[in-house]
């Protein structure tokens, strides 16, 4: 039930982030400069997510197998040597922060959600000439043929938390808006 809910409370979040993201990265026109703005964006937030759920400590072990930031960071390395330009944007701090286990689980889900859309994405983008899996698709490729496997791992953690703590319901939908709306904000 708690899956349903977070999707339903937040599908106003999920479609206006996903078709930013979709615009860019479906664009006939994508080039390396492009997709090296569009890439620290999402390093960018999701170093600020990864931050600010590890600081719940019994988020660390679930984090630990989940993180993407080093991903961004190799995706980011590869094209900056396609582009020659060492950084696209600053980004300003944002104060994130997790209020409790609950909060940062809804902060994960939509982190983990969007390795779904990655087949997709990755599909798409090895058309384009400059990319190359293992160059600049890490992120969007993460955990590869295992996504789905991952997916339902996560899901199950918070069904079961749900199912146990259902007063908590309200936290993990709050955490995924958090997360959408920080993301946003960056895109």
């Amino acid at each position: 039930m708690i899956l349903s809910l977070v999707k339903s409370q937040t599908k106003g979040f999920h479609d206006s982030l996903e078709g930013k993201v979709r615009n860019i990265l479906f664009s006939t026109d994508l080039t390396p400069l492009g997709y090296q703005h569009l890439l620290s964006k999402f390093c960018h937030a999701y170093a600020e997510l990864e931050r600010s759920i590890s600081q719940i400590p019994e988020m660390k072990a679930i984090l630990k197998r989940r993180s993407k930031v080093h991903l961004l960071r190799k995706d980011l390395n590869y094209v900056k040597s396609i582009t020659g330009i060492n950084s696209v944007n600053g980004f300003e701090p944002h104060s994130l922060a997790a209020d409790n286990y609950a909060h940062a689980l809804g902060m994960l889900y939509v982190m983990e959600g969007a390795t779904l859309g990655g087949k997709f994405i990755v599909k798409h983008l090895l058309e384009v000439n400059w990319v190359t899996l293992e160059g600049c698709l890490n992120f969007f490729n993460s955990y590869g043929s295992r996504r789905g496997e991952m997916w339902k791992q996560f899901t199950k953690i918070v069904e079961n938390y749900s199912n146990q703590y259902p007063d908590q319901d309200h936290y993990i939908v709050k955490g995924a808006r958090s997360a959408f709306v920080h993301m946003d904000k960056l895109f």
